[in-house]
């Protein structure tokens, strides 16, 4: 078995016995969110959805004046989006609660 590493910082192994090759990186099982969600809160996206219902304000204007891209206003305004979960990625296969008691069943 030869290990060697690369320019890019790749843990290159070559298994010579079985002619296989294998990379492994430094970083792999280190995932890091590449987003850090919207800039503007819920409450300032409400109030600006409110302003233009009620006709104070145009779109262009809430979303100038509340920092939000037009078009997630309009979207809310005209119900193409609906209220979000306030946290971020996929919501989870199975309830908290429901996860603690398969915790506790099973034996390590």
């Amino acid at each position: 078995m030869v290990v060697r590493r690369d320019d890019y910082g790749v843990i290159i192994v070559v298994n010579l016995k079985k002619s296989s090759f294998y990379r492994y990186t430094s970083e792999m099982g280190r995932y890091k969110r590449k987003t850090e969600g919207p800039s503007w809160s819920r409450e300032a996206l409400n109030e600006a959805v409110e302003a233009v219902r009620s006709g104070r304000m145009s779109g262009y204007a809430a979303a100038s004046t509340f920092s939000i891209p037009r078009k997630t206003i309009m979207d809310h305004v005209t119900g193409r989006r609906g209220q979000k979960s306030l946290s971020l990625g996929r919501p989870p296969v199975f309830k908290y609660e429901t996860e603690k008691m398969m915790l506790f069943d099973v034996d390590c």
